[in-house]
């Protein structure tokens, strides 16, 4: 067996990490701090918020993906900070932090939701849920909670991207602009929303491609959250 051979054998395969926008708190001693994490994998999450730990504090974490699901809670160290205006390659603010002390049944339960992200599992149960509801599309959107919108978002095509638009949600906005099966028509529709937040006509801007198309650029530049 070659030298070559024998160093991939002894690499630690890194766990597998998945986009799961749930929102969590994490707290040390002297810091306390509620924002969406942004990737999940067994050894860990990403928080993607402007406030900032410093590297090596330990505090404890707390989400829960569901209201049918027991809570998360964790005890985790900031590994990785990425502070506003230091992102590089596409990052985002927030910071890395890494579990400590898991359990076996900690980590059989964090298995299994990353392996329900990868599988489509999640996304088809909040899909069976809208589907299995007497009420339309847009009333039962209303009612689900922001995280598990911007999962859908993700996924969405057709009728559910014109409901998500409808709904109206910033952060599920946002996330929206990264599904495969936007178009120039679904741009044109969040713009004609006047109340629009500024942070979603940023995002909008920040992926030059759709200021391209002349009608957006124009309902881009005549928005009121532009003034």
């Amino acid at each position: 067996m070659g030298e070559a051979t024998v160093a991939a054998n002894t690499m630690v395969r890194r766990p597998p990490r998945v986009y799961l926008p749930v929102l969590v708190s994490f707290a040390t001693e002297s810091f306390t701090v509620k924002s969406y994490m942004l990737n999940l994998s067994e050894g860990g999450i990403f928080l993607h918020t402007e406030h900032i730990s410093e590297v090596d504090e330990n505090g404890t974490l707390k989400f829960r993906f569901s209201p049918f699901d027991e809570p998360f809670e964790l005890r985790a160290r900031v590994v990785r900070v990425v502070r506003p205006g230091e992102e590089t390659n596409g990052q985002k603010h927030g910071m890395g932090l890494q579990f400590l002390d898991l359990t076996e049944e900690d980590i059989e339960r964090l298995r299994n939701l990353v392996d329900g992200v990868q599988t489509g599992s999640v996304v088809s149960a909040i899909r069976r849920g809208i589907k299995e509801s007497s009420l339309g599309l847009d009333v039962v959107l209303r009612g689900k909670p922001t995280d598990q919108k911007m999962m859908l978002a993700l996924h969405a095509s057709g009728q559910e991207v014109d409901a998500l638009i409808r709904d109206g949600n910033p952060s599920v906005l946002i996330r929206l602009l990264d599904c495969p099966h936007l178009v120039n028509h679904h741009i044109r529709m969040m713009l004609q929303n006047r109340n629009l937040p500024a942070r979603v006509l940023s995002a909008i801007k920040k992926d030059g491609k759709w200021l391209l198309n002349v009608e957006i650029r124009w309902l881009f530049c005549i928005h009121p959250a532009r003034a």
